[in-house]
């Protein structure tokens, strides 16, 4: 009984930290403290279903206290003190991810050079070399969007090529680099030597495939039965990407029951204000897949019977609707979308240039994809005026 009464106890008083006016280094000490409670309860996973409840409630508690500091103390300038405790962070798994949320806050300004600067500062701080080399790409990415196109594409280059098998990011954002360029046999060339290197897995071919025989090709047309307007309103729609052509569209594809997914949106949405000015366009793709969605309000599953059929439209208007998506999604009765491109791991994320032909690929999300994304489309749609 006091076993139980100390582990509530424990938790109780953590989730009690808040973050006022404290100094940077005041609220990283309660971060520390809050991870190293957790810490120490993971080491010794509890069986009673009570404490495992507990143990869920302290993660994320943990998880809202890192989202605060960030929100707090991130959102501008990184100066020396911050640097030097976000290297001290680095040295926590469960802190680790307040570096990302650092250099990703520039992006998010729309401002590469932000973004560098943060870079610079944890390197100045004394960074691990491993960390380093982590964010190499979000390097590449922040030189690429301030037109350092070269450094850039050797920066990313050499990060594929030391990363190896796991240097697929790297690649894309090289990729992206010479679809810039209008270079996509050199692009293709490029996952070409990936899966000769790293090929012979059927598993994980998924991962390159597309990117190796699509890009430079005309993208395949979509077909939709039924359109969703930006925040779930009504929308025409259009009809197929043909009446897109001459513009630069961003094709999305997702399922709301998809963390990954949900992840990368807010940072679409805001891409997609953004790049609204130079006309392109986002669409985010779903169909009836069957399966249970997700309520983003209530932050919870929805049983499948509950969006099946005729009701799964509706269930994608409240999504857009309380995630406050800024795009137009698109419905389809089958996969047959995703087939076209061969989606096989969501989000993937397609771009089509004014020309109508496939730009680039990529899957999953990563730091300062959305930078990497507006980058590149505000360059093909230069370079659709000029082809024009």
């Amino acid at each position: 009984m006091m076993r139980k009464m100390c582990f509530a106890a424990l938790a109780l008083a953590s989730l009690g930290i808040g973050l006022g006016a404290q100094t940077p280094a005041e609220d990283f000490a309660k971060l520390k403290d809050l991870a190293g409670q957790l810490g120490g309860m993971r080491q010794a996973p509890p069986a009673e279903p009570e404490k495992r409840a507990e143990l869920q409630k302290l993660s994320r508690e943990l998880m809202n206290q890192t989202n605060q500091f960030a929100e707090k103390h991130l959102s501008g300038a990184l100066n020396n003190e911050l640097a030097k405790l976000l290297v001290e962070a680095d040295g926590s798994p469960m802190l680790r991810s307040l570096i990302d949320k650092a250099v990703e806050h520039g992006f998010e300004s729309g401002h590469a050079e932000a973004a560098l600067a943060s870079i610079d500062a944890l390197v100045q701080a004394g960074l691990s070399a491993d960390s380093q080399k982590r964010l190499g790409g979000a390097r590449a990415i922040a030189l690429f969007a301030l037109g350092k196109d070269d450094a850039a594409l050797k920066l990313a280059k050499d990060a594929a090529e030391a990363a190896g098998k796991g240097g697929l990011k790297s690649l894309d954002i090289a990729a992206a680099i010479l679809a810039a360029r209008g270079a996509y046999e050199e692009a293709r060339a490029l996952y070409e030597g990936y899966a000769k290197a790293h090929g012979g897995d059927e598993r994980s071919a998924y991962q390159y495939e597309s990117k190796r025989t699509m890009l430079g090709t005309p993208a395949p047309e979509i077909a939709i039965q039924t359109w969703i307007g930006p925040k779930g309103a009504e929308h025409k729609g259009f009809e197929g990407l043909a009446a897109l052509k001459g513009k630069v569209a961003v094709l999305d594809f997702w399922q709301t029951w998809c963390g990954p997914c949900r992840a990368v949106m807010p940072g679409l949405s805001k891409a997609q204000e953004r790049l609204e000015r130079h006309g392109v366009q986002l669409l985010g793709l779903c169909w009836k897949d069957g399966r249970p969605g997700y309520d983003w309000a209530k932050q919870a599953p929805v049983a499948k019977e509950e969006i099946e059929g005729d009701k799964y439209p509706a269930h994608v208007a409240k999504f857009s609707a309380d995630m406050g998506l800024a795009y137009v999604c698109g419905i389809a009765e089958t996969r047959a979308n995703s087939e076209a491109y061969k989606v096989q791991g969501i989000p993937t994320l397609v771009i089509v240039d004014a020309q109508g032909n496939v730009a680039w690929i990529t899957i999953g999300s990563g730091l300062g994809v959305e930078a990497l994304i507006e980058t590149l489309c505000e360059r093909l749609v230069k370079r659709g005026a000029v082809a024009r």
